[in-house]
């Protein structure tokens, strides 16, 4: 076949392409429902992932295997200027060694100064009560879940420049927040102080573990933690620096929340995380329970996943939707 002939053959398989689809047209506004099947095929799909999340979610609150989550404080922007991310199970970048914020301080004994991301800080201020200073460390995603009662660990890398024995510690306030872009809204969870150190030893890391806090539930919520340097006994000027990201010798600095126990979570309901006009629904009820030791309950859930096409947080009948049951023993 010559080069003109194969150019002709390519225009009309074209041209023929192009027919075919006027033909395609009117015969789908005939049948205007054959497109709409398939959305609501694949939104019935989705709805059904979030349904199953949320019964493995519940199943592991009930059966006690879930752990706290872990997150790594980061040297990235956040929402706002002046804040870091927290990222959850992803450690900093041990290929660097980065000295993330330094306190010059002159400090009394009792007073703090706020660690902010990326700032020379030196000025004191008041942690709380109820109300962030809007510069901390935020969840890297919106969280929906509860955090049963119970025990989070933090481990805080710092260095220090000084010679005398004056000793000081760090307090961690924890919130959640609606949004990232402010703090409007913010609800605090609970706080927490290390132990003391003192400002001559050059590098070290602060580990500890609060008393039992909680439980706390986040709906579509960030949290944040605000860390702060408390003087405890008075000092003269010294340089503290919290470190985030570090060489593959360190640990990086993190905190650990509590972990899912053996207590069954409550019903509840919520948005679905990435899935618009989703929402879901779930109920917990205790079947059968004993008193004799080793024998402990029979609960059941059920969990619904609906396309909330009114917008009223709720599942109403005639609304796509899915549902899950599932039956578990819970030992004690």
């Amino acid at each position: 076949m010559r080069g003109h002939e194969r150019g002709l053959s390519l225009i009309e398989v074209l041209a023929s392409v192009f027919l075919i689809s006027i033909a395609i047209v009117p015969m789908l506004e005939l049948y205007p429902t054959t497109l709409g099947i398939n959305r609501e095929t694949e939104y019935d799909l989705l709805l059904s992932a979030a349904a199953i999340r949320k019964m493995e979610e519940l199943i592991g609150l009930h059966r006690g295997t879930g752990t706290g989550k872990r997150f790594y404080l980061h040297q990235e922007v956040s929402g706002m200027a002046g804040n870091w991310l927290a990222r959850d199970g992803v450690s900093a970048d041990n290929a660097q060694n980065t000295t993330t914020i330094k306190g010059a301080v002159v400090q009394a004994a009792g007073e703090f100064i706020l660690f902010q991301p990326g700032t020379i800080n030196s000025t004191p201020g008041v942690p709380g009560p109820g109300i962030p200073q809007g510069f901390g460390w935020w969840s890297d995603a919106r969280l929906i879940e509860t955090f049963p009662a119970g025990t989070w660990s933090f481990r805080l890398r710092r260095s220090a420049g000084g010679t005398d024995a004056s000793t000081a510690r760090f307090h961690v306030r924890v919130y959640k927040v609606p949004q990232t872009t402010s703090i409007v809204g913010a609800v605090e969870l609970f706080s927490t102080t290390s132990p003391n150190f003192t400002y001559s030893t050059s590098q070290a890391t602060s580990t500890w573990t609060t008393a039992s806090v909680g439980p706390f539930t986040l709906s579509d919520e960030y949290l944040l933690a605000e860390i702060w340097l408390e003087a405890v006994t008075a000092s003269t000027a010294h340089t503290v620096t919290l470190r985030v990201e570090g060489s593959t010798l360190e640990v990086p600095s993190q905190f650990t929340t509590s972990a899912p126990g053996a207590s069954p979570p409550m019903s509840g309901a919520s948005a679905c995380t990435g899935l618009p006009n989703c929402r879901l629904v779930w109920t917990v009820a205790t079947e059968a329970s004993s008193a004799t030791s080793g024998v402990g309950r029979r609960d059941t859930l059920s969990v619904v996943a609906c396309r909330d096409a009114n917008a009223n947080n709720r599942c109403n009948t005639g609304e796509l939707q899915v549902r899950y049951d599932a039956k578990i023993t819970t030992r004690p």
